[in-house]
C-alpha cells in the first residue's frame, strides 16, 4: 500500500498459508477494493486461491487479519453494503453474501472491562464475516457491482456478470431481525447480451457521473471479451 503524496510505501500484505476451505493463500493477487466509508481504512485482498483477507489499516496489531477461505477458486470481486453486509463472487460460479457482527472476543472485552486502560478510538472492535448464503449463479462470475441504496435503502441490489455474457440483477430486503436472501430479480434479455459464443463479459462498472445526477438513471457499464 502506497502514500500517494509521499511516494513511499506503508503496508506490504504477505499471503497468509494454511487453514481450512478454498486455499492456502498463496497465489496470486486477483482483486482489492477499499471500504468506501469515511474515517476507515478497510481493504479486502483477494487471491487466486478463493481466499480472502480483509485488513483494517488503523489496527494496531497487524497480524489482526480475517481470513475467508468459502470460495474453491480465483475471488475476482468483492464489496460492502453498509456496515452490515459484504458480497463475493467468483470463478467458482458462486456468490456469496456474508453477515458482519462483532465477534464474541470482543463482547467478552467489553464484559471484562478495561478500568484504567486507554482506548484507541480510531480502532474498530473485533468483527466477524458470517456467510448467510450461497448461490450458484452457473457461470465464471468476473464482474460484480453493488448498486447504491439511497434510493433504495431497505434493499441489498447486486449486480454480475461472466462468462455466459448476460447481466443479472440480485435482490434481497433488509429487514430487521431476518436474514436477507438474494434472489434472481432481474436477467438481460438474450437478444440484448453478449452471449457465451463470443467470450462474455470481463467486467462491470457503475457510472459514477450518472449516480452524481440525481435526475438520471443508474447505468451500469460492461466491458465485453471483444475489449468493447
Amino acid at each position: 500500500i502506497w502514500d500517494a503524496r509521499g511516494a513511499f510505501v506503508t503496508h506490504v500484505f504477505k499471503p497468509f498459508q494454511g487453514g481450512d476451505g478454498g486455499g492456502s493463500g498463496r497465489l496470486s493477487v486477483t482483486a482489492i477494493t477499499w471500504k468506501q466509508e469515511l474515517g476507515q481504512l478497510i481493504l479486502a485482498i483477494a487471491r487466486d486461491d478463493g481466499s480472502l483477507a480483509i485488513h483494517d489499516l488503523r489496527e494496531e496489531n497487524p497480524n489482526k487479519v480475517i481470513i475467508l477461505r468459502d470460495h474453491v477458486s480465483a475471488v475476482t470481486t468483492m464489496d460492502w453494503w453498509g456496515h452490515e453486509f459484504f458480497v463475493s463472487t467468483g470463478r467458482d460460479s458462486i456468490l456469496n453474501l456474508w453477515r458482519i457482527v462483532e465477534s464474541k472476543a470482543s463482547d467478552n472485552n467489553k464484559k471484562k472491562g478495561t478500568k484504567g486502560k486507554k482506548t484507541n478510538p480510531l480502532v474498530s472492535p473485533a468483527m466477524e464475516y458470517r456467510r448467510i448464503q450461497s448461490i450458484p449463479v452457473y457461470e465464471q462470475v468476473e464482474g460484480m457491482v453493488i448498486l447504491p441504496s439511497h434510493k433504495h435503502p431497505t434493499e441489498i441490489r447486486v449486480a454480475t456478470a461472466g462468462g455466459k455474457g448476460i447481466i443479472r440483477l440480485w435482490k434481497a430486503s433488509v429487514v430487521p431481525g431476518q436474514t436477507p436472501e438474494l434472489k434472481l430479480s432481474l436477467e438481460q434479455p438474450s437478444l440484448q447480451s453478449f452471449g457465451e459464443a463470443r467470450g462474455g463479459y470481463m467486467g462491470l462498472v457503475l457510472n459514477q457521473k450518472a449516480l452524481a445526477d440525481k435526475n438520471k438513471m443508474e447505468q451500469i457499464i460492461a466491458v465485453d471479451a471483444e475489449h468493447n
